[in-house]
């Protein structure tokens, strides 16, 4: 049984801590239970990897003993790109577009605004890095190459719409908090970048390297149902529900390899390409809405135990493969033949 100081985590965790983090938008939910994508993502197929990491916060292992975290150049570079792009979003300008030369006509201009850009975002004591002094100083040291990877990510992103990119595209939104309230919970997630050119709207979503971009099958439920990664399911379902338009197109883009993964394509002319149209994408989305409801129903229920269960789509764990990758394996200790658990097996197929 979870301890009472347990279950108050969990309850701040789902309740009040979003509207504190979600900021106006979250505010304005019901006093509700409010999922992330990053909630469903930890909870399976082992709910107990879910109270580790959100709910108990427990700072995963690492014997990586670098000055310079890669999360600290994605927070940078993240930060960068939308300070970049909000005067454009502010004054409703269209996104600037590479020349014939793949460079901007204003390209020392863009360029010494990247460099005023990075020495502010580096200097700002909201940052993760900014309560390390010596990490700020090795990004001050780095600040140059940092504006380089940018520009050349601009020179990527925003080339001619024809060639595949969003030059003199219109900024919707920036950062933006989304939510969902349905009848039992809500959805809460923030985009990175929405952007439009006509009446149809592109969803987003930086990483700061290929290797941080989910495999596209991961995003797209396999004909069982099973769905992987959650982040682009709930983003287009938060922008068509709230801002009440068509999602044309939802995609990854690498900051740092410059390569972008479309999940979504309303257009799609490529046979080769996987990415699904909106039509085909429906599925997803209402497998995503199922893993929700299966959320919801354990967690009411207060029932967190990692069960096996080869028959169910969504709680069945892999001792040799969920759990020994698994950074809390130390705590949880389920892979451990001294003093360690073994997990409980369900013959319930609905779960």
């Amino acid at each position: 049984a979870l301890s009472e100081d347990a279950l108050k985590k969990i309850h701040a965790a789902l309740y009040e801590n979003r509207a504190r983090s979600g900021g106006a938008r979250a505010n304005k939910l019901t006093a509700k239970m409010t999922l992330t994508q990053s909630d469903m993502k930890n909870f399976f197929p082992c709910p107990r990897k879910w109270i580790f990491q959100n709910v108990l916060h427990i700072r995963e292992d690492s014997l990586d003993a670098a000055l310079l975290s890669p999360f600290d150049m994605g927070t940078l570079n993240h930060a960068v790109l939308e300070r970049f792009m909000r005067p454009y979003f502010v004054g409703g300008i269209l996104l600037p577009c590479v020349n014939e030369d793949g460079v901007f006509d204003q390209e020392a201009e863009i360029q010494k605004r990247l460099s005023v850009i990075v020495r502010e975002v580096i200097a700002l004591p909201e940052m993760d890095f900014s309560q390390s002094a010596l990490t700020k100083a090795a990004l001050s040291s780095q600040s140059q190459a940092a504006v380089k990877v940018i520009m050349d990510f601009l020179h990527f992103m925003l080339k001619k719409q024809e060639d595949g990119g969003f030059g003199g595209a219109k900024v919707d939104f920036l950062e933006e908090w989304f939510s969902l309230a349905k009848e039992d919970w809500n959805y809460l997630g923030r985009i990175d970048c929405v952007l439009s050119s006509g009446a149809s709207a592109v969803i987003i979503d930086y990483k700061n390297s290929k290797a941080s971009v989910p495999a596209l099958s991961s995003c797209i439920a396999d004909n069982e149902g099973r769905i992987a990664d959650f982040q682009m399911p709930l983003y287009v379902l938060l922008l068509g529900a709230q801002a009440q338009t068509d999602v044309s197109k939802a995609l990854f883009l690498a900051i740092k390899d410059r390569v972008q993964t479309v999940i979504l394509n309303a257009e799609k002319k490529d046979k080769r390409s996987r990415a699904q149209t909106p039509e085909d994408y429906q599925t997803t989305l209402d497998s995503f809405c199922e893993y929700a409801r299966r959320f919801y129903q354990k967690v009411t229920s207060l029932d967190f135990t990692p069960v096996r269960n080869p028959r169910s789509i969504y709680f069945n764990v892999r001792p040799f493969e969920e759990c020994a990758a698994c950074a809390y394996a130390a705590v949880c200790r389920t892979v451990y033949k001294v003093a360690g658990e073994y997990l409980a097996f369900s013959r319930t197929e609905d779960l």
